[in-house]
């Protein structure tokens, strides 16, 4: 499966300047603290796929979010699909939340015609 994916899930992490390598990413889905989904077009052929995992994000109040980790897909337009499918893995796991977060601009509209809405705002500062 590893070879399937690993050229998309390096391609998210270069666009994003993700602060994690794919072996990362790897390893947490081989130890089972993520899990991989694999999309295929109607005709079975590889088009994506969406790594999620439960989110740590809020850890103050007991509602369970599940996070699309690293997202992608070889198809245009793929997200409306993919959201709509990881709805449904998400309420099928207990998961009462969907999020995601992502440094890219362009989610914010898209993020919002996906039904997503925007919880906060992160901001960091390097110190050293």
């Amino acid at each position: 499966w590893w070879p399937l994916v690993e050229k998309g899930i390096e391609y998210v992490i270069n666009k994003t300047k993700a602060p994690f390598t794919a072996s990362d990413v790897k390893g947490y889905c081989v130890k089972n603290f993520a899990w991989l989904i694999i999309t295929s077009d109607m005709a079975g052929t590889y088009a994506g796929c969406t790594v999620v995992a439960e989110s740590d994000l809020d850890n103050f109040s007991k509602r369970r979010e599940m996070l699309i980790w690293v997202a992608y897909s070889k198809v245009p337009g793929a997200a409306e699909y993919t959201t709509e499918r990881l709805e449904t893995v998400a309420k099928d796991h207990g998961f009462g939340y969907l999020v995601f977060h992502s440094p890219r601009p362009g989610w914010v509209r898209r993020a919002k015609k996906l039904g997503f809405t925007l919880r906060e705002r992160v901001y960091e500062k390097k110190l050293g």
